[in-house]
């Protein structure tokens, strides 16, 4: 496996679009939403937080994130995390999200002091992979008082600064 991360460019648009039309290896993590609902707030912030995961050129993943500014200090907020279900446990996810610490300077001073991420609780994998990245569990959301939406996990990784 040979793994590369590279910005997303518009010409990216049909892998995104093929991933959410293929609605159940990625249902946990872009839900009932569609493209076109999604695509702004996914495509909004710096290039570099928006990354395609390649290996040997073929497309097997995206990472998304946004800072944000918090009274408490800045926060990295991971946005999305997308990895295609064949190469699913060979490093791909890690390596996007090692490669966002890099590029964001996490734990050389730069100010961000928590990474959020929100994941769907019936998503057993993908809880799996976020503790074993170090987060754990800061609380439950369910959107209002309607039972038929899924309550999602609001997952933090304190970050130790250099």
């Amino acid at each position: 496996m040979e793994l590369a991360l590279r910005p997303y460019r518009t010409s990216d648009y049909e892998i995104l679009a093929r991933w959410y039309a293929e609605r159940e290896p990625f249902r946990h993590a872009i839900g009932d939403r569609l493209l076109e609902a999604s695509l702004p707030g996914l495509l909004s912030g710096k290039p570099g937080l928006r990354m395609l995961v390649t290996d040997e050129g073929r497309t097997v993943g995206l990472i998304a994130a946004e800072r944000k500014t918090h009274r408490n200090g800045a926060i990295l907020w991971i946005r999305l995390l997308l990895v295609e279900p064949e190469v699913r446990r060979r490093g791909c996810g890690k390596a996007a999200l090692m490669r966002l610490y890099g590029l964001e300077g996490i734990g050389s001073g730069t100010g961000i002091r928590k990474i959020l991420v929100a994941v769907d609780e019936a998503n057993e994998e993908g809880m799996a992979f976020w503790r074993a990245m170090g987060f754990r569990s800061l609380h439950r959301l369910r959107a209002g008082n309607d039972s038929s939406v899924k309550p999602v996990r609001i997952l933090i990784r304190e970050v130790c600064s250099a």
